[in-house]
């Protein structure tokens, strides 16, 4: 598969044993985002990029160059925002099932669908461990 760039992804806000958020690809998912956003509004559930989070902190130091160890970089990590797994589950559950009964234009839609399969695995967990995620974005 030929690298796409950017990969959508669920950070938990502590780990659940057995489950690694990394294992979502999400790069079909990023690139799809657009769409599922306006399918969202349709299905009034929240848009998945209404879940992302960025620290302040995290973007100002890479903005400035800062090299920074990996715990420097956590450690600036303390500002970001979290939501219920629920409601992160519930805009996923509703995607799958659009994109499966009208997502016939969403390019490469299968593994567009894998992505949301995985979130949803994510997610799952996350709403049986009770932990709060909020969605992230890697190039």
């Amino acid at each position: 598969m030929q690298d796409l760039g950017v990969s959508v992804w669920i950070r938990l806000k502590r780990e659940i044993p057995g489950v690694d958020p990394l294992e979502v690809d999400g790069k079909l998912l990023a690139k799809s985002i657009d769409v599922l956003d306006r399918a969202s509004r349709q299905l009034e559930v929240r848009p998945l990029s209404d879940f992302y989070s960025v620290s302040k902190k995290q973007a100002l130091a890479e903005l400035a160059g800062d090299e920074l160890t990996e715990e420097q970089w956590e450690a600036l990590a303390d500002d970001h925002v979290w939501w219920r797994p629920q409601e992160g589950l519930a805009s996923v559950e509703a995607l799958l099932k659009w994109l499966m009964e009208h997502g016939e234009n969403v390019d490469r839609r299968e593994l567009v669908a894998q992505d949301l399969r995985d979130c949803r695995a994510v997610l799952e967990a996350a709403v049986r461990d009770d932990v709060e995620f909020n969605i992230a974005v890697s190039a």
